[in-house]
């Protein structure tokens, strides 16, 4: 156990180790993991390390928006059997439609807005976004990239300006 813990630290101080995996986490959290992303930031953030943590904002908005696009991929698969099961059962229908209609007043904005809120989780609003959209109507894989990308950045920069706030600094 004393070796396991040995080995885990000594990824957080070789910080091209630690920046590839912040770079997994961050798709495991788009596409499984239905818990804050920011967690990948938290050893810069208590060492004080800008430019590790600013290297750290960019691979975790890498990797969101690599997770987001398998899921945007996922749910393009999946939109045929949601939209018909809608039809066959009520429920379910109001459902897919409450949350159709959400996706397409909200569209991009919408999911960047969201995705931008510290400790939010990805995963739900990624999968709502993926498979919710107007039938036969897939977002466009640049945008949804994008937006999860910048909202990612967006998240960091929350973030450390909230930390500045109260006193923390990073460099």
């Amino acid at each position: 156990m004393v070796d396991l813990m040995g080995a885990l630290l000594g990824f957080f101080e070789n910080p091209a180790v630690y920046l590839v995996l912040v770079f997994i986490y961050a798709i495991l959290v788009a596409i499984i993991l239905p818990i804050p992303i920011e967690f990948a930031l938290i050893w810069p953030l208590l060492n004080g390390h800008l430019a590790l943590f600013i290297a750290a904002a960019i691979a975790m908005a890498a990797g969101k928006m690599v997770g987001a696009l398998f899921v945007l991929w996922l749910g393009v698969k999946v939109e045929q059997s949601v939209f018909y099961w809608s039809k066959k059962l009520q429920w379910f229908g109001k459902v897919v439609r409450y949350l159709s209609l959400f996706v397409k007043k909200t569209g991009y904005v919408g999911l960047y807005v969201i995705l931008s809120i510290p400790l939010m989780t990805d995963t739900v609003p990624i999968y709502i976004y993926s498979i919710f959209h107007e039938e036969g109507k897939k977002p466009s894989m640049v945008m949804f990239g994008l937006t999860n990308f910048t909202a990612a950045l967006t998240r960091a920069a929350i973030i450390a300006l909230v930390l500045a706030l109260f006193g923390v600094q990073l460099a």
